[in-house]
């Protein structure tokens, strides 16, 4: 029979003076999980070695333990599916103080969600049913999701949030909130309001949780949901998260302009090559590239440019909407924001549907939120949304690039494209085709910035936590380059840097992913 090896994470704290990993060699075939193999270990290798498990069948969420460096249920993984060596790795979940070897204490995380009062509050004052309460399809179907969390603890683990702030209340906590709020049975007025004084804000959003959910509970829309609610309730926006509101209405810009913006330096329609073009898209900049990062939009349009790409880039673009979708501010976006969707419907009209943003959170907000926020506004949006990336690979014929750039560099994969479905790899092998790169991959690429979901601009402390991680990552690592595709990203890293000192900062650049390619084609 096949065999394997678990490097498995030991620690006795009444014997050991430090943790240390220890070897097990066990035999693999198909249809056998990790704790198939942890009970093997227990039974025929070492008896000392000491885990949690119940149910073996991914209800009880007892046995989640981080795999490879991934939080999962131990019961529900099979060797076969996450084996890509001769070495599995098997630590206990971060974020909690361990007990012994792989199980840890989870007071805290329970004392979080008890903090909450997941209880129905029920409203006396009125006629409450004899027998039981008639709750609607409809309400059992939202309610069905935020109930099927099994408290494994895999998505605190895997929180980010917590890294720079153990007293935030952690995604557990916020989705079991949210349970009752959905519940038409529950009177309890004060739940949004204990949520933020919890850290609701304190989510970046990132949706790293969310895979390690057993369950597939999509985290993330929940928090939005839960923030919305709080908006609706009267117990948000926070200051800073009504303040870029308000400059949004004013100016149509979460940021305000400092020069200006990129839209009135070019021409609406820009094709500078004489052939028939592969392709004609709309162009759509997003905030940051239209009035900050102006070098940046500069690249990306002479990169379409040199891959004969006609761009169209409209005037009157506005905010896509994410700093107040994302805070809970849907319902006053939406008046906003349609006149993108006015724009897109007269290049759909022209036979233009394609459009394309290097920003990684407008894509995420185009191709994940507008179909919905089309119903909303009672129009339709029939667009293609790529990644720029994305297209460059997928949709034209990609000049070769020319020009070698001697220098090491490390990718910063944001968490919006990885929640988009796209690939690293995507980035990564669109930069090895430049001549002279070498890319240092590091082998956690879960090293958010720490500034979506409204946290830079009210917890920007939080924010620079969380991106001395990644710059820290940099340093250790020795490359010349930090490379990201996210313009974000760039100002949360690009802020961080500022307060380094002059000994931390030395040594390496920030940069965006599409200089880089242009540098490789030549272009300025």
């Amino acid at each position: 029979m096949e065999e394997i090896i678990l490097k498995i994470f030991r620690f006795d704290p009444e014997k050991d003076e430090a943790p240390y990993f220890k070897e097990y060699t066990v035999p693999i075939r198909r249809g056998v999980t990790v704790l198939d193999s942890l009970n093997y270990i227990k039974d025929n290798l070492d008896r000392t070695l000491t885990f949690r498990q119940s149910c073996r069948s991914a209800i009880c969420g007892s046995c989640a333990v981080k795999i490879n460096g991934k939080s999962m249920l131990a019961c529900k993984t099979q060797l076969f599916e996450i084996r890509t060596g001769e070495i599995i790795s098997i630590e206990p979940l971060g974020h909690f103080r361990i007990i012994k070897d792989l199980v840890v204490d989870q007071n805290l995380f329970f004392k979080k969600i008890k903090d909450m009062e997941p209880w129905i509050v029920l409203d006396h004052s009125k006629q409450l049913p004899i027998n039981e309460f008639l709750m609607p399809p409809q309400n059992v179907k939202e309610l069905k999701e935020a109930r099927n969390c099994i408290f494994c603890g895999s998505c605190y683990s895997e929180c980010n949030a917590i890294d720079g702030d153990t007293t935030f209340a952690g995604p557990h906590s916020l989705v079991k909130t949210m349970r009752f709020l959905k519940d038409p049975r529950d009177c309890d007025t004060g739940r949004t309001g204990q949520a933020i004084e919890r850290g609701l804000f304190k989510c970046i959003v990132c949706h790293e949780c969310e895979p390690t959910c057993p369950k597939n509970i999509n985290i993330g829309q929940n928090v939005i949901d839960l923030r919305y609610k709080a908006v609706t309730n009267h117990c948000a926006p926070l200051p800073p998260h009504k303040k870029i509101m308000q400059n949004i209405r004013d100016t149509g810009c979460s940021i305000s302009v400092k020069e200006a913006s990129t839209v009135y330096k070019y021409p609406e329609y820009i094709k500078t090559f004489k052939d028939e073009p592969q392709a004609e898209v709309v162009l759509f900049l997003g905030c940051i590239l239209n009035r900050r990062q102006h070098d940046v939009a500069k690249s990306v349009i002479n990169i379409l440019q040199h891959n004969e790409i006609a761009v169209h880039l409209p005037k009157n673009q506005v905010c896509c909407g994410s700093p107040a979708i994302r805070t809970g501010q849907k319902d006053e976006i939406l008046p906003v924001i349609k006149k993108n969707f006015d724009i897109f419907e007269s290049y759909i009209e022209k036979g233009i549907n394609n459009i394309l943003t290097s920003c990684s959170g407008c894509c995420l907000t185009l191709r994940n939120d507008y179909p919905e926020l089309s119903r909303d506004i009672d129009t339709s949006f029939k667009s293609k949304v790529y990644d720029v990336a994305e297209f460059l690979t997928k949709k034209i014929d990609l000049k070769e690039f020319t020009e070698k750039i001697n220098t090491k560099v490390m990718y910063h994969y944001p968490c919006h494209t990885r929640k988009m479905g796209l690939s690293e790899d995507l980035y990564l092998e669109l930069m090895q085709k430049i001549p002279g790169i070498e890319i240092n991959r590091v082998p956690s690429d879960r090293l958010c910035c720490g500034g979506g979901g409204g946290v830079r601009t009210r917890y920007p402390e939080l924010n620079n936590t969380l991106s001395r991680r990644r710059l820290q990552a940099v340093k250790e690592n020795k490359v010349d380059s930090l490379v990201t595709n996210c313009p974000y990203c760039y100002m949360s890293f690009d802020s961080a840097i500022e307060l380094l000192s002059l000994e931390e900062k030395a040594g390496f650049d920030l940069e965006n992913f599409y200089t880089i390619l242009a540098r490789g084609y030549g272009l300025k």
